[in-house]
């Protein structure tokens, strides 16, 4: 019974990750696609997620292709940090 617990918290986990990194992935391949007018892979979309999510300050530009550069989609929703 144990076993089945734990392997259902497993895949509770798994599924709850995978949407939001995918989500994230397609908004990349959309953007890219509205700015550059080029399509990108999920994969390469995917490598880009934590370069344009997280490694960037708000409202600069990040390069993801040669001669396409996005802004950043990082968002602080008006929070600032510390408070």
């Amino acid at each position: 019974m144990r076993e089945i617990i734990l392997l259902a918290a497993i895949i509770n986990i798994f599924l709850a990750t995978q949407p939001a990194r995918a989500g994230k992935a397609e908004d990349i391949q959309a953007e890219v696609k509205k700015v550059c007018g080029k399509d990108m892979s999920s994969a390469d979309a995917l490598r880009h997620v934590k370069d344009l999510f997280l490694g960037c300050t708000e409202g600069t530009k990040v390069d993801v292709e040669a001669g396409c550069t996005l802004n950043c989609m990082k968002s602080a929703g008006g929070k600032v940090v510390g408070q």
